[in-house]
C-alpha cells in the first residue's frame, strides 16, 4: 500500500469484524490514528483482544525517521494468542509487538481502504475512515505465519514495490488532472485581455455586428436583440428587442442583410420548420416582418432542424443545413423488416441553397448531420462546422468536422455501406477535432468588421474561429487552399468553463463567445442565463508563438514572431511541463466541462505520461526556443506549458493563469536541402512548399530554409523523408467500442490505399512507388528530387481514381515516429544504435584532449561553467553534433554569456553569477571566478554568440569525435536501486573524499597485456540489497568489460575447469555452495598455474565441514563456518598503507558486515585492514599466496551498495590487478567512478 495522506479519523487500510459489531472489539483493524499527521508516523493496530489505540511507529528507535507519503511499503500484520500475539511489521522490519488475550477474529465482513465500526448504539456498524492512498494487493491467512514464512510472502511483494512506485509517479501513466481554480475563461496564447460584457441576456446561440456597429444577438428562446455600448468603454451594456414574436423555435444560424440593402435592416434564421428573413423596413430599430425563405419539409423530433445560414456575398444566394432524419438510425433501418429507408434524394442531412429570390431551392450537398453554422471564407468557398460528425454510427468519422463544401458530395452521415448505402463516396473533412465529443457549433472566419481589423495576430487573419461546445473550447483553424482543395491546421487558443456557441469579431477586432450556462450537451435551454465575454489582442509587442514541431527525436521547436530576450527565459526550465499520451490536448488541465459519455470517460482515464524537460535554450537569432527532451517516438500529442515572462504578462480584466500552451506532434515531413556542398535540414508541415509556407509563417527557421530553397541553383538535391498514411481516406475509421454489421476486411473499396502522385519534377514518374504491404498503411518514404523543381504546386497529393485530395496534415509522419503501441516506458533511455566508438576513449576525450571537462559537468563529475551534459543520454546524435561543431546555434537563456568592458580598457566574457551596486562576480571558463568593483564597469553587453569556443570539430579526429560522442550519449552503468530501508543507506562519497585515488582519464599504454577475467556467483540468498550476486555479476560484467584488453566471462557456481583454464583473475562473489574436493583439485590446478583469486564477502564460506573449510583457507588464507558476524557501522583500520592494494588508505568507513573467528592460519596472510569486534582486532582485508597464485580476501560486500563506493571499488579494483600480477594495480581503477554513488 502506499499511503498519499493522513487526515485523522482512523483512517484504515484494512479492517475485519463478526456480523453487526465494531472491528476492534471483534475482528482486526490497521489505520493511521485519531490525528492528522505529515507523513507516515503513525500505524496503529487493534483487534479482538487487544482493543487500543497503539502507534507502533516509534521515529528514532525502531524506524530512523518519519516515512513520507506517496511511496509503495509491505505492511504485515500478525495476530495470535499470547503476550506478544499481535505484530506489525513495515517492509520486513518489526515496529512493536502487543498482548493479545483469548478471543476469535471475525472474518465475516471485511473492507479495503477503510474501518467497519459504529459508537452509537443506536447506529450500527458502518463503513468509515477512509484510506487516502493505493493499495495493490491484501493477503489473508487464516493462520499467523510463521517467520520464515512471513518474510517469504514479504519479500515477494516487495519486490514489486518498485513498479508500483513507477506506475504511481507516472513514468508508466497518470490520468488528466484538471485544475479546480480555473479562470472561466483562459487565453492558451500571450498577449490577450478577457473581459465579461456587463449585460443579463438569456442563453445566445449567435452573434453578430451590423454595418452601424450595433451587436444582433440571435437568443435560444426565438427573440433577437440589439446589443450596444451606452458609455464608451467599449463592452455592451444595453439591449433592446429587435424581434419577440415567438415565432422562431430552436433557432441556430443567423446571417444579416448587407448595408444598404433595399429592402431595410434584415436577419435571416435558420430555426425549426423554416428559414426566415426578419425585416426591419423603416429601420427604427424594430422587425417588422417576416419573410419565409424556404420552408416545407418535415420536422424532425429533435429541437432543432434548420441550422446554419450563410448568404453568399457574390449574388444573394441563401445557403442552410437541414438536420439529418435520425442521428442515432442514420440508415432509417426498419426494425421489422431490417431494411434502410435512407432516401439520398431527400432534403434531410442536406445543405440547401435558396435562390436571392427565395423561389428555387436546391440540394447542394449530402451526408450532412448538424451543420450548425456556415460561412464563406475570402476565397468565396462555403464551409461548414458539422456537429458530432457522425458520432452515433460505428462506421462512420466519430469526431467534429469542418467541412469544405462543394457541390454534389456527400459527407459521410450516413456512411458509405456495403449493404445500405453503397453509391457514396465519404468525403473527408477539412479538419477533424479530437477528441471525439467537441461539439463543435459556432464558426466565423477571422476578418475585419466594417473595415476594422481582424483578431489576433497579423498572421491569424482569414483563420477559421470555431466553437467546441460541449468541452469549452475556442479553435484557430488556418486553411491552405490548393488545387484540390483545403490543407487545414489547427491550435486551441482558449479553454472556458463554459458552453462555448458562437464568436464573432468585432468592428474594433476583438472577439466575442457567446456561452451558455449548464452542463453539456445543451445547458440551462432557451430560459437559462447567458454570459459573453470579448477577448482583446492587447499585448501587440508580446512575441507570438507561430509554429511549434519536433525537429529530432529529442527536440522540440516553438517559434516566434519576434526576437525573444535571454533574460525572460532564464531559469524557465524548471517550470516548462510536457504532458503526452493518446488524448491529450493543449490546455487540457482547463478542461472542466465535458459531455458524460462513456467515451469521454475513457480519455480521462486513458494513460498520460510526463517528458522530461532536460534544456531549454534560444536559437541564435532568439527567435526559437529550443527544448531538449528525451527521445519521443510515441505518435502523440505533447502539450508544452511554458511560463510567461514577467514582461508579457496583462493583469486587466478576469485573472489569467500566466502561461501559454503549445501542442506538439509527430507529423510533418523532414526536408533536406542539399546545395553547392552545404546541407540544410528541417521538418516541413507539409510537402507542398505553398502550404508549408503559409503555416510556418513567421518561422525564421523555415523562412530560412525557404529562401535557400528559392536562391538553390537547379544543381540542387531536394529529399524529403519520413512516412505516409495511405489509408483510403474515404473509409472513416471505425468508432471505439464499435462493432460493424459488415466485414470490412472483404469489402475491395474499403481495403484500398490512397495514389500519391508528386508534380515537383517532369523527371521522375507522378506516381511515387510504395512497396506493398498486406496489413499496414504507414509507409516509410523517401523521394529525392533534383534539378529544377516546381515549389509553387500541391507537392505531394492523394489520388483515387479520378478523385484528387489534398493530404491533411496528421498523414505525415516524421521518420522516427511510432505509430505501434511502445509497451515499455517512452521516457526510459534507449538502446542506441548511432554511436560506435570506445565509451572509456570518449570518456579520457572529454576529460582530456577534447577539454570538455574544464567547463561541463556530466554525471557529477568536471566543471560547472557551462550547461550539465548527463541529460545527453537522450538526445539525438546530429543535435548534440551540431552543439559541439556549432556551439552557437542555440543559446542556453540560464548560461548566457556576457562582454564585460572595465573602465580600464580591459575586457572579459563570461557569465554574470552576481550583480550588486557594489561588486560584479563573473564566472570564467575552467572554474576561475573574478570580482570587480561595481564602479569599474564601464558597460555589459549580453554575447550574441556561445561561450563555447568554435573549432572542436577540427580540434578532433573522427575516431576521437565518435569516442566522445558514444560517452556523452550513452551510460554503460547507473548506480544499482536501492530498496530497503533498515539499515539507512549511507552517505555517498564525496569528490573530496574520493579525489586522490581515482585514477586520471588518460590514454592507457599500447602495451597493455590482455586480460580476462571470471566472475563466479550463487543465487541471491538474503534480503533485499543484500548477497544480491546475481545483480553484482550482471553490473560488474559491463564495468570490468569497459576497460582496455580486458575480457569478462561468468560463471553460476563454482566454475569448470575450461572456464578457469581461459580465466587470469578469477573473483568469487557467492555462498561458496560448490565447495568440495573437487572444487579444491580445480583450485590448485588453476594456482599452479599462478591464476590470480579474489573472494569478497561470503565466498569464503567452507561449510559446515571442519575440513573442507580448513582446505579452503589453505589455499586462500582464511575461510568461514564457524565465524561469527554483525551488521552495521564498520571502520577499516589499514595495517599496510604502502601495500600497492591499500596505498594511500587509512582509515574506511562503511555500513556492511563484519566476520571474525575465522579458519586458517593468521600468521600465514597478509592482513590490509582490520576491525574491532568483541574488543578484538579481526582482519577484514587479506592477501595471501599459495604457488605462483596470489589471493585478494575482502570481507565487506554484503550490501548491494558496498559495491557502488567508489573507494570500496578502487580497492577491489586494485586487488584484482594485483592478483593478476600486473605491474600498475591502478589498470582498472579508471573505472571506479562509472555507476558510482558520490556526490557531485
Amino acid at each position: 500500500a502506499a499511503p498519499r495522506g493522513n487526515v485523522g479519523g482512523f483512517a484504515g487500510m484494512f479492517a475485519a469484524t463478526a456480523v453487526g459489531k465494531n472491528d476492534y472489539t471483534s475482528g482486526i483493524n490497521i489505520d493511521q490514528g485519531p490525528e492528522p499527521s505529515k507523513d507516515l508516523s503513525v500505524l496503529s493496530l487493534e483487534s479482538a483482544g487487544s482493543v487500543g489505540f497503539h502507534n507502533f511507529i516509534q521515529s528514532g528507535k525502531n524506524l530512523p525517521s518519519p516515512l513520507p507519503f506517496e511511496s509503495f511499503h509491505v505492511f504485515t500484520v500478525r495476530s495470535a494468542i499470547g503476550p506478544k500475539g499481535n505484530g506489525v511489521f513495515i517492509d520486513g522490519i518489526l515496529l512493536g509487538e502487543q498482548p493479545r488475550n483469548e478471543s476469535s477474529i471475525g472474518l465475516d465482513e471485511m473492507i479495503v481502504g477503510g474501518r467497519i465500526y459504529s459508537n452509537d448504539d443506536g447506529v450500527p456498524t458502518h463503513a468509515q475512515g477512509s484510506f487516502h492512498g493505493d493499495i495493490a494487493a491484501v493477503l489473508v491467512y487464516d493462520r499467523a505465519l510463521t517467520d520464515d514464512e512471513r518474510v517469504q510472502v514479504e519479500q515477494s511483494l516487495f519486490s514489486r514495490t518498485p513498479g508500483l512506485n513507477a506506475l504511481a509517479s507516472g513514468r508508466s501513466g497518470h490520468a488528466l488532472e484538471t485544475l479546480s481554480d480555473a479562470p472561466v475563461v483562459q487565453m492558451l496564447v500571450p498577449g490577450f485581455t478577457v473581459e465579461e460584457l456587463p449585460i443579463a441576456l438569456r442563453n445566445q446561440n449567435n452573434l453578430r455586428y451590423r454595418h452601424d456597429g450595433k451587436l444582433v444577438a440571435l437568443g435560444y428562446d426565438g427573440r433577437i436583440q440589439l446589443v450596444t455600448d451606452t458609455d464608451g468603454d467599449g463592452r455592451e451594456d444595453h439591449a433592446t428587442m429587435f424581434w419577440d414574436k415567438s415565432s422562431l423555435r430552436g433557432p441556430m444560424g443567423m446571417a444579416l442583410l448587407p448595408k444598404n440593402d433595399p429592402r431595410g435592416e434584415g436577419v435571416f434564421v435558420a430555426s425549426k420548420g423554416k428559414v426566415s428573413l426578419i425585416l426591419d423596413k423603416d429601420r427604427d430599430g424594430i422587425g417588422d416582418e417576416e419573410i419565409l425563405v424556404a420552408t416545407g419539409w418535415k420536422e424532425i423530433p429533435q429541437g432543432v432542424d434548420a441550422v446554419g445560414i450563410a448568404v453568399d456575398p457574390r449574388d444573394g444566394s441563401v445557403y442552410f443545413g437541414l438536420g439529418t432524419a435520425n442521428y442515432a438510425n442514420g440508415y432509417l433501418i426498419e426494425a421489422s423488416t431490417g431494411r434502410a429507408e435512407f432516401d439520398l434524394a431527400s432534403d434531410r442531412g442536406t445543405i440547401q441553397k435558396v435562390s436571392p429570390d427565395f423561389k428555387k431551392r436546391e440540394i447542394v450537398c449530402t451526408g450532412v448531420r448538424f451543420t450548425c453554422a456556415l460561412a464563406f471564407n475570402r476565397e468565396g468557398d462555403l464551409f461548414a462546422s458539422e456537429q458530432e460528425g457522425a458520432t452515433w454510427l460505428p462506421n462512420g468519422n466519430a469526431l467534429d468536422e469542418l467541412l469544405h463544401i462543394v457541390p454534389g458530395r456527400h459527407y459521410g452521415f450516413p456512411p458509405r455501406h456495403p449493404k445500405h448505402l453503397p453509391q457514396v463516396i465519404d468525403e473527408p473533412a477539412a479538419f477533424e477535432y479530437g477528441p471525439q465529443h467537441q461539439s463543435t457549433v459556432g464558426m466565423v472566419f477571422n476578418e475585419g468588421v466594417n473595415g476594422g481589423p481582424a483578431f489576433g495576430p497579423a498572421q491569424w487573419r482569414g483563420d477559421a474561429l470555431v466553437c467546441g461546445e460541449s468541452r469549452g473550447k475556442l479553435y484557430r483553424t488556418k486553411l491552405v487552399k490548393t488545387p484540390e482543395g483545403y490543407v487545414a491546421q489547427n491550435q486551441i487558443i482558449a479553454c472556458l468553463g463554459l458552453l462555448a456557441v458562437d464568436t464573432c469579431v468585432t468592428p474594433q477586432g476583438d472577439l466575442l463567445i457567446a456561452c451558455h450556462s449548464g452542463p453539456p450537451d445543451w445547458g440551462t435551454g432557451p430560459a437559462g442565463a447567458g454570459r459573453i465575454f470579448r477577448l482583446r489582442y492587447t499585448g501587440r509587442t508580446v512575441p507570438q508563438p507561430v509554429h511549434a514541431w519536433a525537429a529530432a527525436q529529442d527536440e522540440f521547436r516553438i517559434a516566434f514572431d519576434r526576437p525573444l530576450q535571454d533574460a525572460d527565459w532564464a531559469g524557465t526550465r524548471e517550470k516548462t511541463r510536457i504532458e503526452t499520451g493518446r488524448y491529450a490536448s493543449a490546455g487540457d488541465r482547463f478542461e472542466v466541462i465535458r459531455p458524460g459519455y462513456q467515451i469521454v470517460r475513457d480519455q480521462m482515464g486513458s494513460p498520460r505520461r510526463w517528458v522530461e524537460v532536460q534544456a531549454l535554450s534560444l536559437s541564435a537569432d532568439r527567435r526559437t526556443i529550443v527544448l531538449r527532451i528525451p527521445r519521443q517516438t510515441e505518435l502523440a500529442t505533447y502539450a508544452v506549458t511554458l511560463p510567461l515572462p514577467t514582461s508579457w504578462q496583462t493583469h486587466q480584466g478576469i485573472p489569467q493563469r500566466q502561461e501559454m500552451d503549445i501542442a506538439v506532434s509527430l507529423h510533418g515531413v523532414q526536408a533536406t536541402l542539399e546545395n553547392s556542398g552545404q546541407s540544410l535540414r528541417i521538418v516541413l508541415p507539409h510537402a507542398s512548399f505553398v502550404v508549408s509556407r503559409e503555416i510556418t509563417a513567421g518561422s525564421a527557421d523555415h523562412e530560412d530554409f525557404f529562401r535557400q530553397c528559392d536562391n538553390a541553383a537547379d544543381s540542387r538535391t531536394l529529399t524529403f523523408r519520413g512516412q505516409m498514411n495511405l489509408a483510403n481516406i474515404f473509409v472513416p475509421v471505425v468508432q471505439p467500442r464499435a462493432t460493424l454489421d459488415w466485414n470490412l476486411a472483404a469489402d475491395p473499396f474499403a481495403q484500398r490505399t490512397m495514389i500519391l502522385h508528386q508534380d515537383f519534377s517532369v523527371a521522375i514518374p507522378r506516381q511515387v512507388a510504395f512497396a506493398p504491404h498486406a496489413t499496414n498503411s504507414i509507409m516509410p518514404m523517401e523521394l529525392a528530387l533534383t534539378g529544377k523543381l516546381a515549389l509553387k504546386g500541391s507537392g505531394l497529393t492523394f489520388a483515387l481514381d479520378s478523385r484528387a485530395r489534398p493530404i491533411g496534415l496528421t498523414r505525415f509522419l516524421v521518420p522516427w515516429a511510432s505509430s505501434g503501441t511502445d509497451k515499455q516506458n517512452p521516457n526510459a533511455t534507449l538502446t542506441r544504435t548511432d554511436v560506435k566508438g570506445n565509451w572509456l576513449h570518449g570518456r579520457r576525450v572529454f576529460f582530456g584532449d577534447g577539454g570538455c571537462a574544464t567547463c561541463h559537468t556530466l554525471r557529477g563529475e568536471g566543471i560547472a561553467f557551462g550547461p550539465d551534459l548527463s541529460n545527453l543520454l537522450h538526445r539525438d546524435r546530429d543535435s548534440v553534433l551540431q552543439d559541439i561543431t556549432k556551439p552557437s546555434a542555440t543559446i542556453n537563456p540560464d548560461q548566457t554569456g556576457s562582454r564585460i568592458r572595465f573602465k580600464d580598457g580591459t575586457e572579459l566574457n563570461g557569465v554574470i553569477r552576481r550583480l550588486t551596486e557594489e561588486q560584479v562576480t563573473i564566472q570564467l571558463p575552467a572554474g576561475a571566478e573574478t570580482q570587480r568593483a561595481r564602479r569599474e564597469v564601464a558597460s555589459i553587453e549580453p554575447l550574441l554568440a556561445s561561450l563555447m569556443p568554435e573549432g572542436l570539430g577540427q580540434l578532433l579526429n573522427a575516431t576521437q569525435m565518435e569516442d566522445l560522442l558514444t560517452f556523452l550519449l550513452t551510460n554503460p552503468l547507473e548506480p544499482a536501486a536501492i530498496t530497503r530501508l533498515n539499515p539507512v543507506i549511507p552517505p555517498a562519497r564525496t569528490r573530496k573524499e574520493i579525489e586522490d585515488f581515482v585514477a586520471p582519464s588518460i590514454a592507457v599504454p599500447s602495451s597493455l597485456k590482455p586480460l580476462h577475467i571470471l566472475l563466479c556467483i550463487d543465487n541471491q540468498d538474503h534480503g533485499v540489497d543484500e548477497h544480491d550476486y546475481p545483480v553484482w555479476q550482471k553490473r560488474w560484467a559491463k564495468l570490468l568489460s569497459l576497460a582496455d584488453k580486458v575480457t569478462v566471462s561468468t560463471a553460476q557456481g563454482f566454475p569448470t575447469r575450461e572456464q578457469l583454464a581461459r580465466a587470469d583473475v578469477t573473483v568469487f562473489y557467492s555462498r561458496n555452495s560448490g565447495w568440495n574436493p573437487q572444487a579444491a583439485t580445480l583450485l590448485d590446478e588453476y594456482q599452479t598455474r599462478g591464476g590470480g583469486l579474489v573472494y569478497l564477502h561470503w565466498a569464503m564460506e567452507g561449510g559446515k565441514d571442519p575440513a573442507q573449510a580448513e582446505a579452503l583457507a589453505a589455499r586462500i588464507g582464511l575461510s568461514t563456518g564457524r565465524s561469527k558476524y554483525r551488521h552495521g557501522k564498520i571502520e577499516l583500520n589499514f595495517t599496510q598503507p604502502t601495500h600497492p592494494i591499500t596505498q594511500g588508505f587509512k582509515s574506511l568507513s562503511l555500513t556492511d558486515e563484519t566476520y571474525w573467528a575465522f579458519y586458517g592460519d593468521p600468521a600465514r596472510i597478509s592482513a590490509l585492514a582490520t576491525a574491532v569486534e568483541e574488543g578484538s582486532v579481526c582482519t577484514q582485508l587479506w592477501t595471501f599466496q599459495n604457488h605462483k597464485a596470489r589471493v585478494f580476501g575482502s570481507i565487506p560486500g554484503h550490501y548491494t551498495w558496498t559495491f557502488d563506493d567508489p573507494l570500496y571499488r578502487v580497492i577491489v579494483l586494485r586487488g584484482i590487478a594485483w592478483t593478476a600480477h600486473e605491474k600498475d594495480v591502478n589498470r582498472l581503477t579508471e573505472l571506479a567512478l562509472i555507476g558510482a554513488r558520490f556526490a557531485p
